[in-house]
């Protein structure tokens, strides 16, 4: 399958995990924040 971009789905998910990082990271400084 090939997203709306027109990159495959296995990018994808390496692109996924990136974000679930970025995530964490937002997460924690908001808690570092409060």
């Amino acid at each position: 399958q090939i997203d709306l971009h027109g990159y495959p789905l296995e990018p994808l998910q390496e692109e996924e995990e990136d974000v679930k990082i970025d995530k964490s990271v937002i997460n924690h400084c908001t808690c570092r924040k409060v």
